[in-house]
């Protein structure tokens, strides 16, 4: 969100703080506070930082002297030596605004998000007109999940920069996230009322999930006949799954309800108001107020990422339609969609992940293999990566080669359930039973109809523990046997039947 203009006029306020004094104490150095000056302003960065080293020998203690040399630093990309010196200048000068922001942007490049919110903060309370600062503030806010403030700070970035695209796509996923908060909490204090259901199944319906959806939106009036819109939804509902008809009684049922009494239902009429930020401020804890809040959040996601399809194209609009595309399991769409956002971002990693995932779903693993292999050369550590690599090259039936890449995705992140599991796959296509046996007994948590029981007495039998074999075979019987009864409960609790009576 920086600009570099912007960076060089700020920087040019910078630089001429320690002239007055260097002159007065020497020709010499004020000739090399200005060629250093020059140097930075022709983008000559790096040639900056050795005057710049001496004029700080020179001049010990200058605050402005060791400022511009953090921002020298900073600008050639050299961020952990420009943290060094900027926290030095603020040693010497708490109040020194440039040296704040900067520092807050060198953290920012470093990764760390949480020591530069602090710097920010101070920059922009010293002024608050100025976006570069408030971007980065923003941007630093929501990398660390605090999503309400960092949407403050973007609802005031689309007042000056209305046709900036990243700042509305980030302003939506805020919202989106403090939607998903609100819900959580609805879902810690209310699991199976009318509202969650309601909630649940307008996601399910969303993700085209249709049987599902029936299923829950039916739970829902079971418990509160009069909720509003759950019937609109059901025959939305009927439309899409081919039920005029049945669609037309659920209509003619919701309009039956009438027109809500405000003095009664105050956050119903808000929400048809339009009044989504007052619902999104409600106060309380009840069940009520979190799924009136859950949904105004989704209403302001939706407003703020429609600003997207006003603009000229943008990564962030095909990043959207990606987002779009996966939750509604279109995935070949999906990945033409993060395709053109990665190409039109440069190439910006985080969505080359996501172009990654959208492969996986069209289990395109020859693309997906070498995108992750120039992911790689840029972060070789990184445990996400070195895990979405093994699973790539598990499914390409190299096993061998992808058991290194998880080994070092699990020393890394020890904690990751689908990396065990992935690896005991791995071990087991090499013949490796025993060394299967930790990584199966570890993923056993994620283990929903049995399958991994069954690999883990497998593997005990092959490797000459029979007792262990057979315990893990009989706790395998019971979880398929519970699996199966229920999704066949579950297929005909879903069908997708006519309205009942009422």
């Amino acid at each position: 969100m920086v600009e570099n203009v912007r960076r060089l006029l700020f920087l040019g306020v910078v630089l001429v703080l320690a002239c007055p004094l260097l002159r007065a104490q020497s020709s010499k150095l004020a000739e090399q506070s200005n060629q250093a000056r020059e140097l930075m302003a022709s983008g000559k960065f790096e040639q900056a930082i050795p005057i710049y080293l001496e004029l700080v020998k020179a001049v010990p203690g200058n605050a402005g002297l060791i400022t511009n040399l953090g921002l020298a630093y900073h600008m050639a990309g050299h961020e952990q030596e420009a943290v060094t010196q900027l926290t030095h200048a603020l040693k010497l000068d708490p109040h020194n605004i440039p040296a704040h922001f900067y520092l807050g942007y060198a953290y920012l490049s470093l990764g760390k998000p949480e020591k530069a919110i602090p710097h920010l903060e101070v920059a922009l309370r010293a002024d608050p007109s100025d976006p570069n600062v408030r971007g980065n503030l923003a941007e630093a806010l929501f990398a660390v999940r605090r999503f309400r403030e960092a949407a403050v700070q973007f609802e005031e970035l689309a007042k000056v920069a209305p046709a900036n695209p990243q700042v509305w796509y980030r302003l939506g996923l805020c919202y989106q996230e403090l939607s998903q908060e609100s819900f959580d909490e609805l879902q810690r204090i209310a699991t199976g009322s009318s509202y969650w259901l309601a909630l649940v199944a307008d996601s399910r319906a969303k993700a085209m999930q249709l049987s599902s959806a029936f299923y829950l939106y039916r739970q829902a009036l079971a418990k509160d006949p009069k909720l509003r819109g759950v019937r609109a939804a059901l025959a939305a509902l009927y439309q899409k799954s081919g039920h005029p008809d049945w669609a037309k009684t659920e209509e003619q049922r919701e309009e039956k309800l009438g027109n809500p009494n405000c003095a009664v239902e105050p956050h119903e009429c808000a929400f048809r108001a339009g009044r989504f930020q007052e619902l999104a401020g409600l106060a309380g804890k009840t069940p009520a107020i979190y799924y009136w809040r859950t949904k105004a959040y989704q209403k302001l996601a939706v407003e703020a990422l429609a600003h997207l399809f006003q603009l000229p194209d943008s990564p962030q609009l095909h990043e959207l339609l990606g987002r779009i595309n996966m939750d509604e399991r279109q995935f070949t769409v999906a990945v033409k969609e993060w395709q053109k956002a990665y190409d039109l971002s440069g190439k910006n990693p985080a969505i080359g992940r996501q172009l990654v995932l959208a492969l996986f779903q069209v289990q395109n693993f020859p693309e997906a293999q070498q995108l992750l292999k120039a992911l790689l050369q840029q972060s070789p550590e990184d445990p996400d990566l070195n895990y979405m690599y093994g699973f790539t090259l598990l499914s390409m039936k190299q096993p061998k080669e992808a058991a290194h890449y998880l080994e070092i995705s699990l020393k890394g992140d020890p904690e990751n359930l689908a990396a065990h599991s992935t690896l005991a796959q791995a071990y087991l296509a090499m013949g490796e039973s025993q060394l299967a046996i930790p990584h199966l007994k570890a993923a056993l948590p994620t283990d929903r109809d049995g399958s991994l029981h069954y690999q883990l007495a497998r593997a005990y039998q092959a490797s000459g523990q029979p007792q262990l074999a057979r315990a893990m075979l009989q706790q395998y019987q019971q979880m398929h046997n519970a699996h199966q009864e229920e999704q066949q409960t579950l297929q005909k609790e879903v069908q997708i039947t006519a309205p009942g009576p009422g």
